[in-house]
């Protein structure tokens, strides 16, 4: 069920203070965390490994954590008592769990489809080779992706298309709302902090120091202009996704499939060469790749016609 417009500003508010909230707290509390990593590291053997934890990762994982456990309780305070109010309910068929359950399923099938269509391609034109992993961690490393690509869709869907999305749509209208949504949502896809200079013991301010550090990991090269182009094409998709179906169960399940898909392509595809490197991009994340953006476009072009088509049936009707 899609906000009102009563809510969308406080969905907005809520998610704005929600990132804010996140990476200042995380921030404060990394070089914290760090420190006492490191001291485990030194005074257990069994830990020495953790001597070599990297302070930005230390940082990233904490913003991320704080992110997580302060959804529920920022959105009760901004006011939004339901998670339908987020994408979390079914308003065009009031049935009970089933209809969630198939839009899950459909868009996780549609996802992995898609993204296989790509693969066989690439290795029938010779762009990619089939590689066999060769260790007994091969169900391990499925599994694992499978519930990681279930995770990632579930909560980047409820924060960047339910929350965000949904609280812009009322202040600059669906178009604007889906065009600032997606830029914001690739955006941080670069935000990957690499410090200049190593961090050995964390300082209360080292994690603020991390702030003008945000984009250095970002490498303008061949990859960056495809891989930004897919980036805000896939959370166009996902807008008028949940635009379509008026819950975030089908996005979430193509966002899942997506992720999936291509984490299973790292893990058993590699690039052949420069072969249709200018289609299939330089290695196997087709993520930066032209394939990968013009199937979002064909994404993107039938569900902005499949939208328009249902508005107007309901106008009329």
């Amino acid at each position: 069920m899609i906000a009102n417009d009563k809510q969308s500003p406080r969905l907005f508010g809520a998610v704005v203070g929600l990132f804010a909230g996140a990476v200042l707290g995380g921030a404060l509390l990394a070089p914290h965390l760090y420190n006492f990593i490191l001291y485990l590291g030194r005074h257990f053997q069994s830990l020495e490994s953790l001597r070599d934890t990297d302070f930005s990762s230390v940082a990233s994982r904490t913003m991320s954590i704080l992110l997580v456990v302060g959804i529920y309780p920022v959105f009760r305070w901004s006011g939004v008592r339901s998670l339908a109010a987020i994408g979390w309910g079914v308003d065009r068929d009031p049935s009970p769990r089933w209809p969630r359950m198939r839009q899950l399923l459909l868009g996780w099938g549609m996802g992995c489809a898609s993204i296989l269509c790509i693969y066989t391609l690439g290795v029938v034109s010779g762009a990619y080779k089939v590689t066999n992993p060769g260790d007994w961690s091969i169900l391990g490393n499925v599994l694992g992706y499978l519930a990681g690509g279930f995770l990632i869709g579930f909560l980047e869907e409820t924060i960047f298309r339910g929350a965000l999305y949904g609280g812009l749509r009322s202040l600059v209208g669906v178009a604007g709302g889906a065009v600032i949504a997606s830029f914001l949502f690739s955006a941080v896809h670069f935000a990957d902090p690499e410090p200049f200079v190593g961090v050995a013991y964390g300082h209360w301010y080292s994690g603020l120091e991390l702030y003008s550090q945000l984009f250095n990991a970002v490498k303008f090269d061949v990859y960056f202009f495809p891989f930004c182009l897919t980036l805000f094409a896939m959370g166009l998709v996902l807008c008028v996704s949940y635009e379509y179906f008026g819950s975030l169960f089908f996005a979430m399940g193509l966002h899942a499939g997506w992720v999936w898909v291509m984490k299973m392509g790292d893990y058993f595809i590699v690039k052949n060469g420069d072969r249709w490197s200018w289609a299939f991009g330089h290695d196997e994340a087709i993520a930066r790749s032209y394939a990968a953006l013009g199937l979002l476009l064909v994404f993107l072009a039938v569900g902005v016609c499949l939208l328009l088509r249902r508005r107007r049936r309901e106008a009329g009707g």
